[in-house]
């Protein structure tokens, strides 16, 4: 017993510091992605995908590719959460609620402004 103790103490640690670590991972990339809709227009939201419109009135699609929530523009495509299931993107007032399901099981939300603030110089 002496010996098994410490193991599961450490093994808890770890699962905390692993949950902790993921939660900021997650925190980083809603801020990535309101960041990457600076510049962009609100177009349209479907219950897995929504779209914004460049200057130029180019799509900007935000939607899972392989098990990767990304937003491709023209032929680019900026990765912003990994180990993706899918999403449920639900459209409120000013927002944009995005439930994440992603491959161990877990759920999370984001949320962001339909219409994000613009650059403040």
């Amino acid at each position: 017993m002496l010996l098994v103790g410490p193991v599961i103490q450490s093994s808890q640690r770890n699962q905390i510091y692993l949950a902790s670590y993921q939660d900021q991972e997650f925190e980083v990339a809603m801020v990535q992605l309101q960041e990457e809709m600076k510049g962009l227009t609100f177009y349209n939201a479907a219950s897995s995908t929504f779209y914004y419109k460049d200057a130029n009135g180019k799509q900007a699609e935000f939607r899972v590719v392989n098990n990767v929530f990304a937003k491709t523009l023209n032929t680019g495509h900026q990765p912003l959460v990994m180990n993706v299931q899918g999403i449920r993107v639900t459209r409120q007032t000013q927002s944009l609620l995005i439930r994440f399901t992603f491959l161990d099981g877990k759920v999370r939300y984001g949320k962001v402004l339909i219409a994000p603030p613009k650059n403040q110089s």
